[in-house]
Formats: C-alpha cells, structure tokens, sequence
C-alpha cells in the first residue's frame, strides 16, 4: 500500500551467547573511558598523581564491590567468584606498583595507567588459551573503571533505562552488567567476546538471551532500534 513506508530488515549473525530469543529496543551501553585516548604527559607533582591513581583505585573496587552485591542474589558462588577474580587484579600489587613507578619516571597518573594496562591487555591477547585470551577484556575493563575515576565521571549506566531493553555494547563486561538494574535488561549483545566471556557466564547463569561476537553489527547507530535476538543460533 502506498502509505506504508518501505523498510527492509537487518540481519547479523553472531555467536550463540546464552540461550533464549528476546525482542524490545536496543539502549547502546559503553566504558566509562578510553584508555587508547589517553596521552602522556609530563607531571611535576608525582606524589598527587600517585594519590589521585590510589583514590581511584579504591573508587574502582568500590564499584565491583557494588556489581558483586546486586547481583548475588542471582549467581552460584562459582559465578560470584568471577567479581573475586575482578578484586583480585585490582588487589594485586605488581599492577598498582608498575602504574606508581611510571609516575615517578615523570608521567601523570592516566598515561602511566594506560602504558601498564595496555602492555597487560596485549599479554592476554597473545595467549594460546581462549579463556586466559578472554581475560584481556576484563583487564581493559578494570583499566577503563579507575581511568573513569581519575577522570572523575564516575560511571552509571543505570540511568539511560526507562523501561526493559536490549542490552548492547562493543565489549560487554561483568561490571557493566552489574550496573544495570536486572529487570531491564531483556537481552544482550556483545559485538566483541565468546562464550567464554564473563558476561556470557553470567548471562547463562540468570537465563538472559545474548548473542556474543556480533563483529559486522553496526552498534554505534542501534541506540533506540527495535530489534529481535535469538541466542540459540546467535542471530540478530
């Protein structure tokens, strides 16, 4: 009929994530920071840096602590034990003493965080086994949440969620998902990631559809798209 407007459908393949078809519209999510954006540059009061990068530290752990605790309700310890894996890294010494001695050298708190999580990031990637491989994701994740806190734009997905939606991002992560208040999310897709991803383990364990490694959707313009997942075959 001549007042109906001609429109074709989308189609993308992806993986098969966690099991489950949902249909809403789509709210486009994102890391609170860029890590690749950041420059270097030359600090003249080291000991400020170092307690600024301190405080963001705690901000971040702050926040996974938080994820943890609202979704614990729905998750197994194993799955629990996913957000210990989160604090752990954060806990661990060799990663916060690497960021502090770059500042020392001279460089200011987010170019020294960007210089050691991204030498880190690029050593998960290089591993042979896919799961340590999937870690590079969740590395780059804690990098981008204490960046966030240096850069003061503490992050809160929570509030772009007026009623229950598709979930999308280029790299979905365990924090992000513990942002969101669970009855609005219907489903999720992930352009980047496996079935190994901590999200997709989270996903299965509390029966959200989600379609991983969506590598050609073109998410960036999705924002508000009406839209149909089938996490059984990884459809979109």
């Amino acid at each position: 009929k001549s007042n109906e407007v001609a429109h074709s459908d989308l189609r993308y393949k992806g993986i098969a994530g966690s099991s489950g078809v949902a249909i809403g519209t789509a709210v486009v999510v994102y890391p609170p920071a860029d890590l690749n954006a950041i420059p270097d540059r030359v600090t003249d009061d080291s000991d400020q840096e170092i307690l600024e990068f301190r405080m963001a530290l705690e901000g971040a752990r702050k926040d996974i602590r938080q994820a943890s605790s609202r979704l614990s309700q729905h998750l197994s310890s194993d799955e629990r034990a996913l957000f210990d894996v989160y604090l752990k890294m954060l806990d661990d010494n060799t990663i916060a003493i690497e960021v502090e001695n770059k500042i020392k050298a001279g460089n200011w708190a987010q170019g020294a965080l960007r210089q050691v999580f991204l030498a880190h990031i690029a050593q998960f990637n290089m591993m042979d086994d896919p799961y340590l491989r999937e870690r590079a994701s969740d590395v780059r994740d804690l990098g981008c949440r204490i960046l966030s806190h240096l850069q003061e734009s503490s992050p809160n997905a929570a509030n772009r969620f007026s009623e229950p939606a598709i979930v999308i991002g280029e790299e979905l992560t365990a924090s992000m998902l513990g942002e969101i208040p669970l009855d609005m999310i219907k489903g999720l897709v992930s352009v980047r990631g496996s079935g190994n991803s901590h999200v997709a383990i989270l996903a299965r364990a509390m029966g959200i559809p989600t379609v991983m490694g969506a590598m050609d959707l073109p998410y960036a313009q999705l924002d508000k798209k009406s839209m149909i997942i089938d996490g059984y075959t990884g459809r979109i």
